[in-house]
């Protein structure tokens, strides 16, 4: 659960980031060991006009405190919890 919060936290502390996620997705993660699923998000303003074009991806989630977060579009990316560190790979940056 404590790498649940830490991921979280990360994704609040991404600029101004709106996540929406399937309550049926929260619910089976309470009660099984891992969930999966698909994920779209969009930046917008104050306004809540899109900033730029949506991110869409992947997860995987598997208890206690693993996760594996992947961008697919506008820009690969992967963040990796192995429950103690966080790893992000950029493909464009190669690093």
């Amino acid at each position: 659960m404590k790498k649940l919060l830490v991921f979280l936290y990360c994704c609040g502390a991404m600029n101004s980031i709106a996540c929406a996620a399937d309550a049926s997705v929260l619910k089976n993660f309470l009660v099984s060991q891992s969930v999966s699923g698909v994920f779209s998000q969009q930046t917008v303003d104050k306004q809540g006009k899109a900033t730029e074009e949506p991110s869409q991806g992947d997860f995987k989630f598997q208890k206690p405190g693993k996760f594996n977060w992947v961008y697919q579009t506008p820009y690969e990316q992967v963040m990796v919890c192995d429950g103690k560190e966080l790893f992000v790979w950029d493909k464009d940056l190669n690093q």
